[in-house]
């Protein structure tokens, strides 16, 4: 097995927030509308970004950005990934989801109605930030802390294998070698 290298992965993922482009744009043309449809957008383009991961990686081994770059998720003996490798793969990426929705979700029902309505999106995420509840303020950092944790590892081991890899039992190599 050939394994991706650092910059292969990065560039994939890159692709893969570009297809998520076009899906982003119209939830920040809506934002603001109302609470509750800023609620079940921003809940919905989390629970998308989590399930397409284990979806494509499940099904083929391999999200859009992975195709493009020709690179596939396969079990450390270089068998096919499933389903339960593709799910504890992403689990801790599926708790950052919930966490952020619950964390997003309260931030906005603390901000009344008429000041979170009239705010321009800049100063809403202001409001936002101020509003999260003391209780959940811990969640944006713990999921930094994980992402540098990924990549420091991912560049501290011969198979470039991240946190993710090894809570799935997976490695990321190339396909067209």
């Amino acid at each position: 097995m050939v394994y991706a290298t650092f910059g292969q992965r990065f560039l994939a993922a890159l692709i893969d927030a570009l297809v998520f482009l076009p899906l982003i744009f119209g939830p920040l043309l809506l934002q603001g509308a109302s609470k509750p449809i800023d609620i079940f957008t921003m809940s919905l383009l989390s629970l998308v970004g989590w399930l397409y991961n284990v979806y494509f990686h499940a099904r083929w081994g391999q999200t859009i950005g992975k195709m493009a770059m020709k690179i596939r998720v396969v079990r450390v003996g270089g068998s096919r990934i499933g389903w339960g490798n593709a799910l504890r793969r992403h689990s801790v990426d599926g708790v950052f989801a919930i966490l952020s929705m619950i964390a997003q979700g309260a931030s906005i029902l603390h901000v009344p109605d008429a000041q979170y309505a009239a705010a321009g999106w800049m100063e809403r995420a202001k409001l936002l930030a101020d509003a999260t509840p003391t209780g959940l303020r811990w969640v944006n950092t713990a999921a930094a802390i994980w992402g540098w944790g990924e990549i420091l590892t991912m560049l501290s081991n011969r198979r470039r294998r991240a946190l993710h890899d090894f809570l799935g039992g997976t490695v990321v190599v190339k396909t067209g070698v």
